[in-house]
């Protein structure tokens, strides 16, 4: 009976077993935090591109520059997997009132030159470097400046 107790008592494989077990869930863990680092990395990366094209349009005349804008922003996110550039051009003559386009519309009345406006856009579907099961692949990305 001793001897059996003895044997019962012994934990010199308890480490293996205990690293066996909890192995796989620090490896699921590390593959969580590296997707993390790398959706985050790209959607900075698209917020930058956005915000650097709204930068180039307030510095120009915007006469239909949508063509640079977009390569202004498409170059800023060079390496970003499924990304889209749009720009928008609104004009609006005073606080509160409606945005319209701003062809054809020269003055508003009291509040004289209608205001330019330009909305850049950016929108990419970032996929995961580790695709787990029962989990998305993508993430999609949006940036507005």
């Amino acid at each position: 009976m001793k001897a059996m107790m003895k044997l019962l008592r012994r934990s010199d494989g308890d480490a293996l077993v205990e690293a066996a077990f909890f192995l796989p869930v620090m490896m699921l863990m590390l593959l969580a935090v590296v997707d993390f680092g790398v959706v985050l990395h790209q959607a900075l990366t698209v917020a930058d591109s956005a915000r650097s094209a709204a930068a180039s349009a307030t510095s120009l005349v915007y006469t239909d520059n949508a063509a640079f804008l977009k390569s202004v922003g498409t170059s800023s996110a060079s390496g970003v997997p499924g990304y889209v550039i749009i720009t928008s051009q609104y004009c609006i003559c005073g606080p509160g009132s409606a945005q319209f386009p701003c062809s054809g519309h020269n003055a508003c009345g009291a509040y004289g030159i209608p205001n330019q406006y330009i909305q850049v856009t950016a929108t990419a579907k970032l996929p995961l470097p580790f695709s787990i099961a029962g989990f998305p692949s993508a993430y999609n990305v949006k940036s507005v400046a």
